[in-house]
């Protein structure tokens, strides 16, 4: 009498358990990967394609990037000037609900997304405040136009403080295609 006996398995069983175990590994290895790619494209490293649009300099989040003792010569030379940016609405930690109409909110270059919020750096943020009377209303990581005043805060690039802020400002939403219209 054998001690094993041989397991015969049909052909269809062994097609299914391998799409199943290759699913299994596709989703196990790129899963993670796709939930970390963020939903809308980084603006950090874009540059303007005209240097002006209307009477405001269009300003790209490059410009405004600090080494630990200085600044770079584009956000200094900018500093009270009307300036127009491009870059995504955030609540900075305070807990604004979406559709709320604020005041205030700060203007990153990135979106971020649940998993992978987006990085914080003062030379990398922008402190928006709106005109008494003309509140925005309020849409995280939603793409935006800011134009006003530009002015330049003194602090550590790598601090949670923003070193920029916007005032007399208009708010306006925007599209992807007007990335590539405007920046390169």
């Amino acid at each position: 009498m054998p001690l094993r006996k041989s397991l015969k398995i049909p052909g269809h069983f062994e097609t299914r358990l391998l799409l199943f175990l290759g699913v299994g590994l596709s989703v196990s290895v790129l899963g993670p990967t796709m939930l970390y790619v963020p939903s809308q494209p980084d603006l950090s490293y874009r540059t303007p394609l005209l240097p002006t649009v209307g009477d405001s300099v269009l300003l790209g989040w490059a410009a405004l990037e600090r080494n630990q003792h200085a600044m770079r010569q584009g956000a200094a030379a900018y500093s009270g000037e009307r300036v127009r940016m491009l870059g995504y609405m955030t609540d900075g930690g305070r807990q604004i609900r979406s559709g709320d109409f604020v005041h205030d909110f700060l203007l990153l270059p990135e979106s971020g997304n649940w998993l992978h919020p987006a990085q914080l750096f003062g030379d990398q943020m922008v402190d928006v405040h709106l005109p008494a009377g003309h509140p925005a209303l309020f849409s995280p990581g939603s793409l935006v136009w800011v134009e006003g005043l530009l002015g330049v805060l003194p602090g550590d690039p790598l601090g949670s403080r923003p070193l920029y802020e916007l005032s007399r400002t208009t708010v306006r939403f925007a599209g992807k295609s007007e990335i590539r219209m405007y920046f390169r």
